[in-house]
């Protein structure tokens, strides 16, 4: 009898833990780096400064099971560490307020993080953080008995993106523009919204630019290079510009394929143009929207404001946005896989027309190829990167 109740004993403390979700691991506590503080507190003391690097901030899980506060690890505590996760929630009733979540390294980017993890039973488990944007964390973590890797979605709730919050790592906001005559640039209005100095970087040169007109509703801009008076250097400058050829939107049909050059990732990159190809998914944005084509061209921030070229070399579209990923997560619970848009070059028409000296956008290509290749060597000079502040 005595053995078959340590047996029975045994059996019902494996089963306790087996059916109950716990693990003996449940039983320790992990470290509180800054004490059991609420969210208020931790945002009061910590998250009121004027600048924060883009993984600072309050984060929640996908599945809504946790929220953390992500702060610079300024403790001695895990001190090999550059940014500590703090839980300031969470329905998982083995987790206390305070306790360290995560444990962050940086790296070569500012959007990659190496971490150090602790599983719902507080075992540790190692992975990377990468933020496809300033709102979102994407990880993979081990599940089921096999421990097969599943992604794991964050989302920012403070503080809210305002556009100098993260002025310290992104200094300015950065696109792509391209030549529609010899001396307007086109782009996208967000790139150069509220700025208050524009350059353009031509042939490894900076120059400054000025907003001539927008269209906020169409996120379309018009930009004029400076010169100061200097009427030489604008001739000289002026007698290498070859304006992008533009294209008829009307004759574009799903699966066409279409291709850009522009300057995603410019810190991550570098200044050096680079060329993404894809096809129209439709000729239509959300909703249905007319004055959008959906792309599956991957699209970066930096490639906002490019050119978008069909089979023929000439320019159909703006890349102007991809679509809102944290939106689908937390209302459709779905992360949307290369879902991007560009506005009609149409559209960019109606904004030359307002213009007080008329623009005619070229019409005529100067060569015929079936090469993107050849397209891209012809075209590149004509695409320039745009820095705004």
């Amino acid at each position: 009898m005595k053995y078959l109740f340590t047996f029975i004993s045994i059996i019902s403390i494996v089963s306790m833990f087996l059916f109950s979700g716990c693990n003996p691991a449940m039983l320790t506590t992990l470290p509180k780096p800054i004490g059991a503080i609420s969210k208020t507190e931790i945002i009061n003391k910590y998250l009121t400064k004027d600048t924060y690097d883009p993984i600072e901030g309050i984060w929640s899980w996908d599945s809504n099971e946790y929220e953390v506060a992500i702060i610079k690890n300024n403790t001695t505590t895990y001190s090999q560490y550059d940014y500590i996760g703090i839980i300031t929630e969470a329905r998982n009733q083995g987790w206390q307020l305070g306790e360290v979540k995560l444990l962050l390294k940086k790296t070569v980017s500012d959007y990659v993080y190496s971490v150090i993890y602790y599983m719902g039973d507080k075992s540790e488990t190692g992975t990377t953080i990468t933020m496809p944007n300033e709102n979102m964390i994407e990880m993979y973590l081990p599940t089921g008995l096999y421990g097969s890797k599943e992604k794991t979605i964050l989302v920012k709730s403070y503080p809210s993106i305002k556009k100098d919050i993260y002025k310290d790592n992104i200094q300015s906001s950065s696109g792509t523009g391209f030549f529609l005559s010899k001396d307007v640039i086109a782009t996208n209005y967000h790139v150069v919204a509220d700025a208050k100095e524009i350059k353009v970087s031509y042939n490894q040169k900076q120059y400054d630019a000025k907003l001539l007109m927008k269209d906020a509703i169409n996120d379309l801009a018009l930009l004029q290079i400076q010169f100061n008076d200097n009427e030489l250097e604008r001739k000289m400058f002026l007698e290498q510009i070859s304006p992008l050829p533009v294209g008829e939107v009307n004759q574009i049909k799903e699966g066409d394929k279409v291709f850009t050059i522009g300057f995603p990732l410019l810190q991550e990159l570098g200044k050096t143009p680079r060329v993404s190809e894809g096809i129209i998914n439709s000729t239509y944005g959300i909703n249905d929207d007319p004055r959008m084509f959906q792309i599956s061209i991957p699209v970066q921030p930096g490639n906002s404001g490019g050119p978008m070229f069909n089979q023929n070399g000439e320019v159909i579209g703006i890349i102007t946005s991809t679509i809102n990923n944290a939106y689908l997560i937390i209302n459709k619970g779905t992360f949307p896989q290369n879902v991007n848009f560009a506005v009609k070059i149409n559209y960019l028409f109606n904004l030359l027309e307002l213009l007080p000296e008329k623009v005619k956008p070229v019409k005529i290509l100067s060569v015929t190829t079936n090469s993107t290749s050849e397209y891209v060597e012809l075209y590149k000079n004509s695409v320039v990167l745009i820095e705004a502040k």
